[in-house]
């Protein structure tokens, strides 16, 4: 099996075959500048989050360094080496001008390049792109980093050589295997190396060297290629899902690998695959305040390479290949990377997703016995009894709504007497009931201000259906600071100086991340409170949405979009003072969690 170059052994391996690479001599430099600094940090026996200039997510860094990564590059790594980008391809191909400027063309490139041969004729398509594919004799430092990487799976839409070259180089001779279609699959070379997690390269669209083979362009093309060589892509798909995947030199522009992407998501979120969450990474220059956020809509983690130190005409190409030797050092470095908190964030989802779910289970239980009440079919009593069963989670108490919000039935905790949470005006206004009647599906609620006492609350809410119409509502209420199991999980990550983000979907936080306000009992008797103990223990609403408002870490998670099931993230604040986050969705509700440490350099 092949290992990752330690960052030293990588930079006499590129001095000894310095004449290979196309990109000039000034970036080989410069990059082996940096990766020399890279060495050095590579040296300490910490390795901090930020002593890099790249972050790079520590589960991705773990997944490299487990052999359980995949690249998936485009041709972003080959434009440098003298290969055309599609514009250029386009100019070659000598297309009519209006259809050059077509708005609606532009990022279509498969009609495109179905027009294109029409015009040129299919065979001369097929001439020029290997042609133009195998014009260019040297690869760039970029193709021989992510070869260095000795990553089990290679994934290319390109159809250049330049990788397979760039392999051979920095292995001292080594073959990376290429498969291209079914056949290629049932090789021996090919089933020895997956079975052994040694690389191999998946060209899928074919490959320029083959001249006996099409090279996949067209609309026509891509429509027969998918659907002829399906052990092909299934097995592309299977990997995919299997191991952690970057992009790198990758627009995301083709329609078929996006298809393939949301489909691994969809056969996830559809519990339909069987395997582990999409954890899909893309480096992205440029980005935008919002391109994390347009990606993450995507399923993918959006990350940020490096910015290139010194002015250049390949200031990507040196910015790129600055990332990769951080990537190379950090997963070469002898201490494993910082996943104690993907962990700790599990457990704590996990915790909190399963209480939620159980008190929304036993909820539904009584759907039948609700609906019986609010007909006349059934005498009122067993609210009692399900408030008992739901504990914490009706800290505040079970009710019973018909369909026009008034509450019809209603019981509390021992610590809250009856006539102190009765309820006399209608509902219908409340957004929880608006939402059940909407979506008409059990849920969790956001938080809202209570009537009775201004703590902050949320409501496990169970729509009462007959004929597909919602005849009422039973829904619990559970104030925060009732609830023990968000506190009990918020205290042992404030003992590690860790931050807890329990936020829903308007961005309000339902306990303070960093304990800066704490529980208030109220014991007033005014408005209905209760002189009761504990039954008005919480955090006030007021508080918990004006420090929503003002933190900018509660802020920035509530906007954040989670890809799939999971986020990295890093927030740069005044300085050097930057917040690393894990953030996670809490299934079936609208609430985020994000743990969150501090990182300076």
């Amino acid at each position: 099996m092949l290992n990752a170059f330690q960052p030293i052994v990588l930079s006499n391996r590129i001095d000894s075959i310095r004449g290979n690479f196309a990109d000039p001599s000034e970036l080989i430099t410069h990059f082996k500048k940096h990766l020399e600094e890279c060495e050095k940090k590579s040296s300490y026996v910490e390795l901090a989050l930020d002593d890099l200039d790249t972050f790079w997510p520590p589960r991705l860094v773990s997944a490299v360094r487990e052999k359980g990564a995949a690249v998936f590059f485009g041709a972003g790594l080959s434009i440098p080496c003298g290969i055309p980008g599609w514009s250029q391809l386009l100019q070659n191909f000598k297309i009519e001008r209006a259809l050059l400027e077509d708005a609606d063309l532009r990022d279509d490139p498969l009609t495109m390049a179905e027009l294109a041969s029409k015009q040129v004729g299919h065979e001369n398509l097929q001439e020029t792109l290997r042609i133009l594919s195998n014009q260019a004799t040297k690869f760039s430092v970029n193709h021989a980093l992510l070869a260095a990487l000795s990553c089990p799976i290679y994934i290319t839409t390109n159809y250049d050589v330049l990788f397979e070259k760039a392999f051979k180089e920095i292995h001292r001779g080594g073959k990376i295997p290429v498969v291209v279609n079914d056949a290629d699959m049932q090789t021996n070379e090919v089933q020895d190396a997956l079975a052994n997690k040694d690389p191999v390269l998946f060209k899928i669209h074919g490959c320029a060297e083959r001249t006996k083979e099409h090279l996949i362009l067209t609309r026509r093309d891509y429509r027969i290629h998918y659907r002829f060589n399906v052990k092909f892509f299934t097995k592309i798909k299977s990997l995919m899902e299997d191991h952690c995947v970057l992009f790198a030199g990758f627009s995301h522009k083709d329609p078929e690998v996006s298809r393939l992407v949301e489909d691994i998501i969809y056969d996830y979120e559809n519990h339909q695959s069987g395997k582990p969450a999409p954890r899909f990474f893309s480096l992205q220059f440029q980005m935008l305040s919002h391109t994390p956020e347009i990606f993450a809509a995507r399923g993918i983690v959006a990350l940020q390479p490096s910015p290139a130190k010194v002015i250049s005409d390949d200031s990507r190409s040196l910015s790129l290949a600055n990332s990769l030797g951080e990537l190379i050092a950090r997963q070469s470095h002898v201490a494993a990377p910082i996943t104690d908190l993907y962990d700790d964030l599990k457990l704590a989802t996990d915790e909190i997703s399963a209480a939620l779910q159980d008190a929304l289970k036993r909820l539904e239980s009584e759907q039948a016995s609700a609906l019986d009440i609010l007909v006349g079919r059934k005498p009122p009593g067993v609210l009692g009894g399900l408030q008992g069963r739901l504990g914490h989670l009706a800290s505040q108490g079970v009710y019973l709504a018909d369909e026009q919000g008034m509450v019809k039935e209603h019981a509390t905790p021992p610590g809250i007497p009856g006539h102190l949470r009765t309820i006399s005006t209608s509902l219908e206004q409340r957004s929880y009931f608006r939402q059940a009647r909407s979506f008409r599906a059990s849920f969790v609620s956001d938080v809202d201000r209570s009537m009775f006492n201004g703590r902050g609350t949320f409501f496990l809410c169970v729509p009462l259906l007959r004929d597909e119409q919602m005849k009422g509502l039973l829904f619990s209420a559970c104030q925060i600071g009732q609830w023990s199991r968000p506190i009990d999980i918020a205290k042992k990550l404030w003992a590690k100086s860790i931050s807890f983000v329990l936020v829903d979907s308007n961005g309000i936080c339902l306990l303070p991340p960093n304990n800066e306000f704490a529980i208030e009992d109220l014991q007033e008797v005014s408005g209905g409170f209760s002189t009761q103990a504990d039954a008005n223990v919480g955090y006030p609403f007021n508080k918990l949405m004006a420090l929503s408002q003002r933190d900018r870490l509660v802020g920035h998670i509530g906007r954040t979009v989670v890809p799939v099931e999971l986020d990295d993230d890093v927030l740069h604040f005044s300085g050097n003072f930057k917040q690393f986050s894990v953030i996670a969705e809490v299934p079936k509700t609208r609430w985020k969690v994000a743990l969150s440490m501090a990182i300076t350099k």
